[in-house]
């Protein structure tokens, strides 16, 4: 009996502590190490991007997820997962981008039934020096229960630094106990004539009450990014900015209760000059209520580039994947710096 109790006592006081440690966690701002091969040809005046929210290998179309009014929090199974991570790997090997903006990146985890979607995903994509910025995650939590997600950058061109700049944050805690981190993960980019790119990794709240944190995050943001444009630096946001960016029409049959989250992009706040780069012919998300059904499912544009006025948008195009693989599509672009302003 006394044994017993001693064990009870000593679990209990493990959670509370595991609970406390994750309630306490600070995120980690600041620098961010590339790690990956040295070897890399000099970053030039034109950039081939790629942006991909990737769900952490487990929002396929056979998903639903309980946030956006689902009932799962994990759908898929393991042979789902691991089958979906090894697509998106070869689908990104294959657009051969100088730089891979991914968000929603994930180590093995609760979430992915233990399947490393860091590793599945960059087994194609070697060639790459890779800088990942957890906004998500565990503390003392041991498998299978620990979560590990984040913001990942790639870039196959010299001279990368990477730096993690705090966004404002929602307020309370998931579950109770754990806190979603925003930030924008930041690389600089020297060109070989003296130039540099400014490239901002990003994924914004999806679930504040109105849009208001997401609103002040795209006011924070656009303060970031000014800043390096007035410092001489070519500037280019990507990633999902969880707003919709254009309007769309795409055909759908979902109700209205399940479409709560969407708010349209404030577009008066934008500085003069600034553009955004976007595919309107093919939608970048769709709902996450009920596995994806073509014109049952919500779909609309709320992944993109925002480029500072010395940059030109040569060419953008969305893969339209039919959201097999996750709960997104890549967007591709072709950004070049503006030398005549």
């Amino acid at each position: 009996m006394i044994a017993a109790v001693a064990v009870l006592l000593a679990l209990v006081v493990a959670a509370g502590v595991v609970f406390f440690a994750n309630r306490l966690k600070s995120p980690r701002y600041g620098g961010i190490p590339f790690s990956g091969p040295d070897q890399a040809g000099a970053a030039g005046a034109a950039l081939q991007i790629v942006t991909w929210n990737i769900g952490y290998g487990s929002l396929g179309a056979g998903a639903d997820f309980v946030a956006d009014g689902g009932q799962n929090v994990r759908a898929l199974g393991r042979r789902s997962i691991t089958s979906a991570v090894d697509a998106i790997g070869e689908i990104l090997g294959r657009q051969n981008a100088d730089l891979v903006l991914l968000q929603e990146m994930a180590a093995a985890s609760f979430m992915t039934r233990g399947v490393d979607v860091k590793a599945g995903v960059l087994r194609a994509l070697n060639r790459y020096r890779v800088a990942f910025w957890e906004d998500f995650s565990t503390t003392m939590v041991p498998p299978p229960f620990n979560l590990s997600n984040g913001l990942m950058t790639l870039a196959c061109v010299a001279g990368a630094e990477c730096t993690a700049q705090p966004l404002p944050q929602e307020p309370g805690f998931r579950l109770g106990i754990l806190k979603k981190q925003y930030g924008a993960l930041v690389t600089r980019i020297p060109v070989e004539d003296g130039r540099e790119w400014v490239i901002m990794n990003i994924h914004l709240a999806a679930f504040d009450d109105g849009g208001q944190v997401r609103s002040r995050q795209v006011s924070a943001l656009l303060e970031l990014a000014q800043a390096a444009y007035r410092s001489g630096a070519h500037v280019v946001i990507g990633g999902d900015w969880n707003l919709r960016l254009v309007d769309t029409a795409f055909p759908h049959g979902t109700e209205e209760r399940h479409l709560w989250w969407i708010h349209d992009f404030p577009h008066e706040t934008v500085p003069d000059g600034w553009a955004f780069g976007l595919d309107p012919s093919v939608p970048s998300v769709r709902t996450l209520h009920r596995p994806y059904e073509a014109g049952v499912n919500y779909v609309t544009v709320i992944d993109g580039f925002l480029v500072s006025p010395n940059v030109i948008v040569e060419r953008v195009e969305t893969l339209d994947l039919g959201f097999l693989h996750t709960d997104h599509h890549p967007v591709l672009a072709t950004l070049r710096m503006n030398t005549v302003q």
